[in-house]
């Protein structure tokens, strides 16, 4: 298959917070159930691999699109506390402080917000890892979010090559060289590999340093 862009799906309106606030059938299971547990897991060795290596004064995480919290959870029970995480959907910020209230979180938590609003940016300050997963496709302005984060961040990002509805995505990607398309003015990708969800779904999973 050539691949030339992200497919722009312009007839998908991007969902309100009050609709990710209703679709919560899928994201509302333990972590150890989600669909998306491969992938968590693959990503956690993205960010720990990074993180591991540097001092414990330099480890702090912003979580962009936290959602219920589940991969969250993954990351505490690694080890990593200075945390933020950040959702506009308040049903799914106040399911991830109820999922992870067992963990003494060394910053904001979670938190209520727009990753777009440069309020909510500031928080992006004195965060070293960044992590989007599946979060750019449902955002038409995912380029103008990668481009607020501080140069020289790490990222640790997945998007999916699937649409449709009841997914809330304005965009898919064929292969990996469309993530390359879309974000390699702003991220140095180092690395990159493909999670299958099931025979005919998956995601790309990539890291890279802000430019």
């Amino acid at each position: 298959m050539q691949c030339e862009s992200s497919i722009e799906l312009k007839h998908q309106k991007e969902w309100t917070p009050e609709q990710y606030d209703a679709a919560l059938r899928l994201v509302k299971r333990p972590l150890s159930k989600s669909p998306w547990l491969k992938m968590y897991c693959h990503a956690l060795y993205l960010v720990s691999d990074d993180m591991d290596r540097r001092p414990d004064d330099s480890r702090r995480i912003c979580d962009l699109g936290c959602g219920t919290g589940r991969f969250a959870r993954m990351l505490f029970q690694s080890g990593y506390l200075a945390y933020t995480g950040i959702d506009f959907s308040h049903a799914r910020v106040a399911m991830a402080r109820q999922y992870n209230r067992a963990y003494d979180i060394q910053g904001p938590g979670f938190v209520t917000g727009n990753l777009l609003d440069p309020r909510v940016q500031d928080l992006f300050g004195g965060c070293h890892l960044f992590v989007a997963l599946e979060v750019f496709e449902h955002i038409r302005d995912d380029l103008d979010l990668l481009r607020a984060i501080p140069a020289g961040s790490v990222v640790v990002a997945s998007v999916p090559n699937y649409a449709g509805p009841g997914s809330g995505h304005v965009r898919r990607f064929d292969c990996l060289t469309d993530v390359i398309l879309r974000y390699g003015g702003i991220l140095d990708v180092t690395r990159s590999l493909v999670c299958p969800l099931n025979r005919k779904k998956q995601f790309y999973l990539f890291r890279g340093v802000t430019l």
